[in-house]
């Protein structure tokens, strides 16, 4: 075994790393679902609680994927199933992606 263990800071990079090196945008919205949620059940089995900067690497992916559905559904799981407040960076993202996307929830 490894002595390095992984905390919230390596599963955020390892979720920015899978967003970028998958390239999201070119895959089924089922299967960019189902690899956001491996990581995120991946952090729960290793006792992790996701922080802010994990739900805004998910909201930053899918607005940039243009799947505001998806972008409200995990920013009400990070207000009311993990209760994180959004940050600037938070409203920045929504912002950005209701813009985008000219869609409101």
């Amino acid at each position: 075994t490894s002595p390095v263990t992984p905390d919230v800071v390596s599963f955020n990079i390892y979720l920015k790393g899978v967003n970028k090196a998958c390239g999201f945008g070119n895959r089924s919205d089922q299967m960019e679902g189902k690899v956001i949620k491996k990581i995120l059940r991946e952090m729960e089995k290793r006792d992790i609680r996701p922080n802010e900067i994990t739900f805004n690497t998910i909201l930053d992916t899918w607005t940039a994927n243009g799947k505001m559905e998806l972008v409200w559904e995990y920013f009400s799981l990070m207000k009311e199933c993990f209760m994180l407040k959004p940050d600037l960076y938070t409203y920045s993202t929504l912002i950005k992606g209701i813009k985008q996307n000219e869609t409101t929830p």
